[in-house]
C-alpha cells in the first residue's frame, strides 16, 4: 500500500492524489489505520522524491485530527509538504 501511494505521489496527478486523500479520510476504523497510514506515508515519499508540489487541502487537516496516531503522523508529513489550507489557523 505504501508503494502504491508512493507511485501516486511521484506521478503528481492532482486528481489521483485527491482520490487517495478522500479514501483515507472516508474510511475511519481502527482496522483500516494501518493501510491509511501506509498510503499517506507513500504519498509523502513519492511527492518528495520527485520534488512535486502538493496544494494545501482541507482533508489533510481532517486526517491530522484522526484518532489513529500513525494516520496523524502520516498526515503531518503531507502537511509539511503542502502547508495548511486557508482558514485552518
Amino acid at each position: 500500500v505504501q508503494q502504491l501511494g508512493s507511485i501516486v505521489g511521484a506521478r503528481g496527478n492532482a486528481a489521483e492524489v485527491q482520490r487517495v486523500l478522500a479514501l483515507t479520510a472516508a474510511t475511519n476504523t481502527s482496522e483500516s489505520a494501518w493501510w491509511r497510514a501506509a498510503a499517506l506515508d507513500g504519498l509523502a515519499a513519492g511527492i518528495r522524491s520527485k520534488r512535486a508540489k502538493l496544494a494545501p487541502h482541507p482533508l489533510l487537516a481532517r486526517l491530522f485530527e484522526d484518532q489513529a496516531p500513525a494516520v496523524r503522523r502520516a498526515a503531518l508529513h503531507l502537511l509539511e509538504i503542502a502547508g495548511l489550507p486557508p482558514g485552518s489557523d
